[in-house]
């Protein structure tokens, strides 16, 4: 009779260890293919709106004035950048179309542009159209004054990456009135 009780014992304990074996195979699966996309997945790094001057080096002056996004791509396969710009409202986004000036195509490549792993890039438009589009924006009430601007770039798929300006969009503004 204990032979039984024992063999009784043995089964309930191998059927509970497959299956608790079987449990964390299937965790060990579903980490493993999370882990694979998650490395896989696009990153983009924007870095926040900068003003950068062209000057001549032969006699100093200065050329023109661009605020720039400098866009790196800290993900693990190629990016595609399409387009970028600002946003309005929930709804509302302005695209900000390339500068065809030969000073600003030097600056910055034609989009859409592929941007291989740890690479990074500079989208540049005129720092006075600029300042003169947030100050008719905040006129319009399209940008509220008293907020940062939020600066999104968009890829070929879609997605699009964010950050926002150091300063209100009330600064800006008041630097088109100067």
């Amino acid at each position: 009779m204990k032979i039984t009780d024992w063999n009784l014992f043995w089964t309930a304990f191998g059927a509970i260890g497959g299956t608790l074996g079987a449990f964390a195979t299937l965790l060990a699966v579903i980490v493993a293919l999370w882990q694979t996309k998650y490395e896989n997945r696009k990153r983009l790094k924007l870095s926040k709106l900068e003003s950068i001057k062209v000057t001549d080096t032969s006699t100093g002056h200065v050329e023109k004035e661009f605020v720039a996004v400098k866009v790196c791509n800290i993900g693990n396969r190629a990016v595609s950048i399409k387009s970028w710009g600002f946003k309005a409202t929930h709804k509302e986004n302005i695209l900000l179309l390339p500068d065809s000036s030969p000073l600003a195509m030097a600056i910055q490549p034609s989009l859409p542009y592929r941007l291989e792993t740890e690479e990074s890039i500079n989208l540049v438009y005129d720092k006075s159209l600029f300042d003169k589009l947030v100050k008719r924006s905040c006129q319009d009430g399209t940008f509220k004054p008293r907020r940062k601007i939020k600066i999104w770039v968009a890829d070929s798929t879609g997605a699009c990456y964010y950050t926002k300006t150091p300063f209100s969009a009330q600064y800006y503004s008041s630097a088109a009135s100067k």
